[in-house]
């Protein structure tokens, strides 16, 4: 996971979670079954600044097996259309939201699976609209997935990959021991 010190000045402990780590469920276009999956171990940290927030968590399934299936079931190009449809459904009432973007975003391959999502939805309150960006990328190796989701005001950061490159070589690390 990420630590505080990982990350540039101006960045605290987020309560809030908004850079939350989640698998949407839109039923009839995506909604991977995880039911049969077990999980061992899990954690999750989360920071934010005034112009961003950064979430980042770890699972462990029970077996390799279920780590494939898993991801089978769960990184696919229809995770970005649900997450951004749950999204602006989940939109304050007095928010109107737009989807802007909706994909799947080439990664470089830094673990044995690597998967990235680039969602961007614009939000209007009176007579001002921003562009609100959510980017994922997702990461595993033998029975562990990873995650790092960076939420910004400000476009695409260049600054996430090698956000996740770090928590995958920091658990690998603790794996290898």
């Amino acid at each position: 996971m990420l630590r505080l010190s990982d990350l540039g000045p101006g960045y605290a402990v987020d309560e809030q979670r908004l850079a939350v780590i989640g698998i949407p469920n839109c039923p009839g276009a995506y909604a991977p079954k995880q039911s049969d999956l077990t999980i061992t171990g899990h954690a999750a940290s989360y920071f934010r600044n005034q112009i961003s927030a950064v979430g980042s968590g770890v699972g462990v399934f029970k077996s390799r097996a279920q780590l494939a299936t898993w991801w089978r079931r769960t990184m696919r190009p229809s995770f970005a259309t649900c997450l951004a449809t749950t999204l602006k459904a989940h939109a304050a009432p007095k928010f109107l939201a737009r989807i802007v973007t909706a994909r799947t975003v080439e990664m470089p391959r830094f673990a044995e699976r690597v998967a990235g999502y680039r969602v961007a939805l614009v939000y209007r309150v009176n007579d001002t609209e921003r562009v609100l960006n959510r980017e994922i990328v997702y990461f595993a190796w033998d029975r562990g997935v990873g995650a790092v989701v960076l939420v910004s005001r400000n476009g695409p950061c260049t600054c996430l990959v090698p956000l996740a490159f770090h928590v995958s070589r920091r658990i690998a690390g603790v794996r290898n021991g």
